[in-house]
C-alpha cells in the first residue's frame, strides 16, 4: 500500500494489511516519517521480517550452506572448514530437529535438551565413547552462527544457544601431549625409510605443522631457515595459503636438519625449485606414526602433538616463549602459552630450586629447621 501525509503534522506514515504466522490478517500503522520513502522503506521492511521470521530450520539451513560457500568463493573459510561444517550440521545439527520447526519457536530449553543428548552421543571413530566436549562446544557455537545469520538476515529476534547453559571443556584424548627425546630417538631408529625420517624430523626438530612440511619445495630452503608460505591440503592435492598470516614465517633450523634436507633433495631427480619435496599425503604419514608407535609401546601421539615436544624442548633451552611462540607460527605468546601450559610446572619446579640454592649461597638466612620441644607427660 502506498504511504500517507498526515496533512495535521506534515509527517508521513504508513499503513497496511498482513498476515501473522497463523494465516490471520493484520493491520498495521506506523507514523512519524519525515519522508515518504522513509515511511515506505520501513513498510517493506516490516513486511520482509514478518515473513521471513516464520521461516523453518530446513530453510534456514539450506540458506546458511549457501552463505559458506560465498564464504568459500571469498576466501574467508577454507574448504576443511567448509567440509566440517556442512558435516557437523548433517551429524550434529538436523538429526535433532525437525525440518519444518519454526526457527522463532525453537526455545532455550529445546537448546539445552539437544545439548544434552549431543552429551550422550556415541562418538563415530570411537564407539566406545561418547562425543568429546571441544565437538560439543564447537557445534554449539556453529548452531549459534546459523542464529546470527538468521538474525541478520530474515529478522529473527533471539539467538537461544546464547542464553543455554553453559558446557564445561574436558578431555577425553588419551593421545600424549608430547614425546620425549628419548622416546623420538626409539620411533626414530625404527624407521626405514628415508623419506618419513625427514618429514618427522622436520616436524620434530622444527616445529612445522604437518601440512606445512608437505607443502615444502626446494625454493623455501636455505642454508638455516625454512621458508613457510603454503600449507598442503591432501583432500584437494594443492597448496594453500596458510590459514592465518603469522603462520607465514621464517623457521631457523639446526644445521643437521639443512644436512639432511639437502642431502634428500639431492637425490631426486630433475625436481624443479616450485615442486613439493615430499609425494605424499597426510593419511599416509599418520598411518606411518600409528603403526610405529603400536609396534614399540610408545605413547599415542599425533604429528600435531609432535609439536609440542619441540616446543617444550626449544622452551628447555632458551626460556624465551617469545621466540617459541614465532617459531610455531602463533600470533600471539599468550596463545603459546594457552596451548603449552603443560611444559610451565616443570620449569617452575627449576626456577624455585635455583632460588632455593641461591638463598642457601648468600649465607644470609638460616635455613636450619626449628628444633620442636616435645614436651613430657
Amino acid at each position: 500500500m502506498p504511504s500517507y501525509k498526515d496533512e495535521k503534522t506534515g509527517k508521513w506514515y504508513c499503513q497496511f494489511y498482513y498476515k501473522d504466522w497463523t494465516g490471520k490478517n493484520r493491520h498495521k500503522v506506523k507514523r512519524g516519517f519525515i519522508k515518504k520513502r522513509d515511511a515506505d522503506a520501513w513498510e517493506n521492511n516490516f513486511k520482509n521480517k514478518e515473513q521471513a521470521s516464520d521461516i523453518t530450520l530446513g530453510f534456514l539451513v539450506e540458506e546458511f550452506k549457501q552463505h559458506l560457500k560465498i564464504q568459500l568463493e571469498l576466501k574467508v573459510i577454507k574448504q576443511k572448514t567448509y567440509r566440517s561444517k556442512i558435516s557437523n550440521m548433517i551429524n550434529n545439527i538436523l538429526p535433532y530437529f525437525p525440518d519444518t520447526i519454526l526457527v522463532k519457536n525453537i526455545a532455550i530449553k529445546d537448546i539445552n535438551a539437544w545439548l544434552l543428548k549431543l552429551k550422550n552421543k556415541k562418538s563415530r571413530t570411537h564407539p566406545t565413547k561418547t562425543l568429546a566436549s571441544s565437538t560439543i562446544l564447537q557445534t554449539k557455537s556453529l548452531l549459534s552462527n546459523i542464529f546470527d545469520f538468521a538474525i541478520a538476515n530474515f529478522g529473527l529476534k533471539f539467538n537461544p544457544t546464547k542464553a543455554s547453559e553453559k558446557i564445561k571443556y574436558s578431555s577425553n584424548d588419551e593421545r600424549a601431549h608430547m614425546w620425549t627425546l628419548e622416546e623420538y630417538a626409539k620411533f626414530y631408529s625404527h624407521l626405514n625409510n628415508e623419506k618419513f625420517k625427514l618429514i618427522f624430523n622436520i616436524i620434530f626438530f622444527a616445529g612445522s605443522r604437518i601440512g606445512e612440511v608437505l607443502a615444502l619445495t626446494p625454493s623455501q630452503i636455505s642454508h638455516d631457515e625454512l621458508a613457510i608460505k603454503f600449507t598442503y591440503n591432501s583432500d584437494t592435492d594443492s597448496l594453500e595459503e596458510p590459514k592465518t598470516k603469522s603462520s607465514v614465517r621464517t623457521i631457523n633450523i639446526p644445521e643437521f636438519l639443512y644436512i639432511q634436507i639437502q642431502s634428500y633433495i639431492s637425490k631426486l631427480y630433475n625436481i624443479k625449485d616450485n615442486e613439493r619435496i615430499f609425494d605424499l599425503k597426510y593419511g599416509q604419514v599418520y598411518y606411518k606414526l600409528v603403526t610405529s608407535y603400536k609396534i614399540l609401546n610408545l605413547p599415542k601421539i599425533s604429528p600435531h602433538n609432535l609439536r609440542h615436544s619441540y616446543a617444550s624442548i626449544f622452551y628447555s633451552a632458551s626460556k624465551d616463549i617469545t621466540a617459541v611462540s614465532a617459531q610455531l607460527g602463533h600470533s600471539n605468546p599468550k596463545i603459546t602459552l594457552q596451548i603449552y601450559t603443560h611444559m610451565i610446572p616443570k620449569e617452575n619446579k627449576l626456577a624455585v630450586k635455583k632460588y632455593e640454592n641461591i638463598i642457601k649461597d648468600s649465607k644470609l638466612l638460616s635455613l636450619e629447621p626449628p628444633t620442636i620441644e616435645i614436651e613430657k607427660k
